[in-house]
């Protein structure tokens, strides 16, 4: 057997037969490991449980899924190893799971592509940025379960306390509802939440445990909410505020003028600006139906258009690739308007928020097989210019791209770039000296030095 292939939950399980079968033998092993004059890793210790201990572990483990109307769904846990939240879609509940969602809209094609494991946000260490990657890992894990349960009527979703034993972080996660009479509320560990419970939600945060950000706060304007928690934590809205003068269409559809929960004073507009009326420029690609990405340079978010016209100042575009589509409600809820990441302002860590962005930007292509195009920054813009990066692992098995056996190419802009056999990406400063043309090469190298300038995101 070749325990390099082993995910995590099977490495637990052999060494939990190791431990209760073989502990003399595990120890050995462990004593000759941690005598080896070459490595420099620090020293394993194992303690051989009882079997009281190994059957109390296992009644913990039944007894904290017990209460799962169903046990089929995704679940988020922490790797320690390789320092990223990831994903789980099975039938099966993950032990060390912190969190679960489920939901008949979750495509059944999640639970076999690479066996249903998926990386989320990568760069969970320690330090400041380390525990930011961790908290926004949860903030994208909670919209995500937020938007299958309302797009799949019904579900539910769970946060589990943290073991003592397992490593990460203890966190607290509060929602705001702008229309309660307290706006904020903590979600309960170890509680079913359904859709009634997370659809009134205009925004999330997690925090460290016990933060007293909001100790007898009842309300509060939502952008100074969004900034007080995003100092400590990490933050994601859900609702976007109306572009300024709404059409007649969403006149009518909200009977008032409004358009969303948020209130057009929140923060300006995504797309069209009142007072710009000039023609849009025409797009480098004949199809205009799809997912625009925006830089909303008054609330430093990145933000997303889906619309079936061309979209006023977009700096990226990606549209369903043959075989798949964009769900119909994306057009029509929020009247296409979503948030994608915020606090991309000055500053390293905004910088840093900025180009994480367009790397979810990109995964999200990816998961349709579309194209993604990358528009020209125009004069004076504002947002930051970007230079895109893409790691193949076999550039000899791609011959429908000539990359000419190069494993690190950089995209061009203004055309259709194709992602769907990529293993990795870097969205770095434009200009940033990076690895460009390069046959062989170490992923995980690239990856770190594509890290240290810009971000990156693995795909599996």
């Amino acid at each position: 057997m070749d325990v390099s292939e082993l995910n995590e939950e099977d490495l637990r399980a052999l060494l939990t037969i190791l431990q209760k079968d073989h502990p003399e033998a595990l120890q050995s092993a462990i004593e000759t490991y941690n005598s080896s004059p070459e490595t420099e890793q620090e020293d394993i210790t194992f303690t051989p449980p009882s079997e009281e201990d190994t059957q109390d572990e296992s009644i913990n483990v039944e007894e904290k899924f017990m209460h799962l109307t169903s046990k089929k769904g995704c679940y988020l846990w922490y790797d320690a190893t390789s320092a990223t939240l990831k994903l789980q879609y099975t039938d099966k509940p993950v032990p060390s799971a912190i969190g679960f969602y489920s939901s008949p809209s979750i495509p059944e094609f999640k639970y076999k592509k690479n066996f249903g494991r998926a990386s989320l946000i990568s760069g969970c260490a320690a330090g400041v940025n380390g525990r930011k990657q961790y908290y926004s890992g949860w903030c994208q894990f909670i919209r995500a379960a937020r938007a299958a349960i309302i797009d799949g009527d019904g579900g539910e979703m769970w946060i589990f306390p943290k073991l003592a034993s397992n490593q990460g972080l203890d966190v607290d996660i509060y929602i705001y509802n702008q229309m309660a009479e307290i706006q904020t509320m903590i979600l309960p560990e170890n509680k079913a939440l359904l859709k009634e419970d997370l659809e009134v939600a205009d925004a999330v945060t997690c925090l460290p445990r016990h933060s007293a950000v909001f100790e007898e706060v009842k309300k509060m304007e939502i952008n100074k909410w969004l900034v007080r928690a995003n100092n400590v934590g990490a933050t994601s809205r859900f609702t976007v505020a109306a572009v300024a003068g709404p059409s007649s269409a969403e006149k009518d559809q909200n009977g008032d003028g409004s358009s969303g929960r948020s209130s057009p004073s929140n923060y300006g507009g995504v797309v069209e600006k009142k007072e710009d009326l000039s023609e849009i420029e025409k797009p480098p690609h004949e199809e205009e139906k799809g997912c625009y990405l925006l830089y909303d340079a008054d609330a430093c978010k990145l933000k997303l258009q889906y619309s079936k016209t061309r979209v006023r100042d977009a700096i990226g575009f990606y549209h369903a690739g043959e075989g798949h589509t964009i769900r119909g409600f994306k057009f029509t809820k929020n009247f296409g308007r979503e948030e994608l990441t915020s606090n991309c302002s000055g500053g390293v860590a905004g910088r840093k928020n900025f180009y994480s962005g367009w790397c979810q930007f990109v995964r999200a292509a990816k998961a349709l097989n579309g194209p993604v195009y990358i528009y020209p920054r125009k004069e004076n813009q504002p947002g930051l210019a970007v230079d895109i990066y893409v790691y193949y692992k076999d550039p000899d098995g791609q011959p429908q791209l000539n990359l000419d056996g190069n494993c690190s190419i950089k995209f061009e802009e203004g055309v259709a770039c194709n992602i769907n056999n990529i293993d990795g990406i870097a969205v770095l400063p434009k200009h940033a000296e990076f690895f460009s043309e390069i046959k062989t090469m170490d992923m995980n190298r690239w990856m770190t030095e594509g890290n240290n300038i810009g971000a990156t995101s693995r795909f599996e």
